[in-house]
């Protein structure tokens, strides 16, 4: 807003003029932000202002001026001569430390410097200039911008940023997307999904065709599920023999396929008991005869309903005593400071009033009467 309404900057000391930047904070900003066209060649470095005198007084020693930076003759010089300097005299000397006198060599060598120059650019596909020109499948080549904790944001050459998701980035299970890629590298990727409604790219790094494959299941390899097979529906009881000799299955009227009528069907026959667990011992295992139990075990199942848990509660807390009010808060002239001070008062007014006690009259001792004379008969 500075810049709009009074022009651009002609030097670094004018960005103390911007509402908001003090002292502290021009320092601390005036490095990052060069001006190329300053009457200062130092504006264009990277070397902040409280160090200048710093810079001057090394190319002075070394018999140069900082108009000589523009000079690419003169550069060339400067640079040689700084394979000269020693580094622990020179900042014993300034009375600097040794990183900055490093920090001002670097940046006196190259005064215009731009980082992103040393990266090499991205090759991008042609005929790719917006997100319509994007479909699923095709390979991109792109620089990453940012890494963030769910993934990386890839520059293909577009105004809208692609998005790697961490699941992604590789074939094998990473922790964090910093295992893989870092800002500024170059990377190859493939178009998953694409959103021109919303300008969102979903971009992938794993070549397609070589993603991971799901973990086979436990216990080898095993074949396709069969398909159950429909069983055939269970006879009756009634219908089936009881081994060799069994009374055949009949169906009369409208009596059950398998029994004869009451009246026609002979009584059974107990065979004596072997015994507990014995074969053909009905009665030694505890149960009804062989006829009753095929009668009973027509019947469905009844479930066993099982009366529910008994219901453990807590027993009653008692109530907590109310407090003893004062005679001004009985009588309204005070405030009340709590809920229980406001029960313990609408308990007071619910309770009849109890008369006055009479104070009490200590009585005058009685005297005592003389004792009867005693009469002789």
């Amino acid at each position: 807003e500075h810049r709009e309404r009074h022009g651009a900057f002609t030097s670094r000391e004018q960005l103390q003029q911007v509402a908001g930047l003090g002292e502290k904070r021009y320092l601390q900003a005036a490095g990052f932000l060069k001006l190329p066209d300053s009457a200062d060649p130092l504006d264009g470095t990277w070397i902040h202002p409280e160090s200048y005198p710093t810079a001057r007084q090394i190319l002075t020693d070394l018999g140069f001026e900082p108009a000589h930076l523009r000079d690419a003759v003169k550069l060339d010089e400067i640079r040689a001569r700084f394979n000269e300097i020693n580094v622990v005299e020179a900042a014993t000397v300034l009375k600097v430390g040794e990183p900055t006198i490093l920090d001002i060599l670097d940046a006196l060598a190259k005064p215009g410097r731009d980082p992103r120059e040393d990266v090499p650019p991205p090759i991008f596909k042609k005929g790719v200039l917006k997100i319509e020109d994007i479909h699923p499948a095709m390979e991109l080549k792109g620089t990453v911008l940012n890494v963030v904790p769910f993934g990386a944001f890839v520059d293909i050459g577009l105004k809208e940023s692609g998005l790697v998701h961490i699941s992604q980035m590789a074939n094998r299970y990473i922790k964090s997307p910093y295992d893989v890629v870092s800002v500024g590298d170059i990377v190859t990727v493939w178009v998953i999904e694409v959103k021109g409604t919303e300008k969102k790219i979903s971009l992938s790094m794993i070549a397609p065709g070589s993603e991971r494959r799901p973990p086979e299941p436990r216990g080898g390899e095993r074949g396709p599920p069969r398909e159950r097979e429909q069983r055939e529906p269970r006879e009756p009881r009634g219908d089936r023999g009881r081994g060799p000799g069994g009374p055949p299955p009949q169906q009369q009227g409208g009596e059950r396929q398998g029994f004869a009528p009451r009246g026609d069907r002979p009584p059974p026959q107990r065979q004596p008991s072997r015994g507990p667990g014995g074969p053909g011992g009905d009665r030694g295992r505890g149960g009804p005869p062989r006829g009753d139990r095929d009668r009973a075990n027509d019947a469905p199942p009844q479930p066993v309903q099982l009366p529910p848990p008994p219901v453990k509660r807590a027993p009653p807390r008692p109530p907590k005593p109310l407090p003893n009010l004062t005679g001004d808060k009985k009588a309204g002239k005070a405030a009340l400071n709590t809920f229980a001070e406001l029960a313990a008062f609408f308990k007071t007014k619910d309770e009849p009033e109890k008369p006055p006690e009479q104070p009490k009259v200590e009585e005058a001792p009685k005297a005592e009467e003389p004792p009867a004379p005693e009469t002789t008969v």
